[in-house]
């Protein structure tokens, strides 16, 4: 393919890029004045889902390095939306879990999430969204673990 050929309009990794940096700027905008960033509703929004993960396994989960997903478990902890408790099994892994201030918080923050979802995807008919989501969905599942 020659370069005069290539439109960034057409190409999925561009759009799909544009997509994620601007909803995940929309959402951070709205989430600076609860003094919570979206990498940290994410990874909330991981445990709330599945209990007792190790700090290993949220970092692989999130793409993350276990340095950075250290210093933001760190932070949730200090502001009190989670805890860590040793695994019984092996009292060298820590498992984290949400607190009932992180429950309350999660109550809180999920709705301006799907707002910026409904927002962003307002301009499809209801059918036109679920086609983009299912496709989606078909082109990151063999992506994921």
């Amino acid at each position: 393919m020659k370069i005069e050929n290539f439109n960034l309009n057409n190409s999925l990794g561009y759009l799909i890029n544009f997509l994620s940096l601007t909803m995940k700027r929309s959402l951070d905008e709205r989430l600076k004045d609860i003094n919570v960033t979206v990498h940290q509703f994410g990874i909330l929004l991981l445990i709330s889902k599945r209990t007792n993960l190790t700090q290993k396994e949220i970092a692989a989960q999130t793409h993350g390095d276990e340095p950075s997903t250290a210093r933001l478990m760190n932070r949730l902890q200090e502001k009190d939306f989670i805890k860590r408790v040793s695994d019984k099994k092996d009292k060298r892994k820590k498992l984290v879990s949400l607190t009932s201030k992180g429950e309350a918080l999660l109550e809180t923050l999920l709705p301006h999430a799907m707002n910026i979802n409904t927002e962003f995807t307002s301009v499809l008919e209801e059918e036109e969204r679920e086609t983009l989501l299912r496709l989606l969905s078909k082109v990151s599942a063999p992506l994921r673990h």
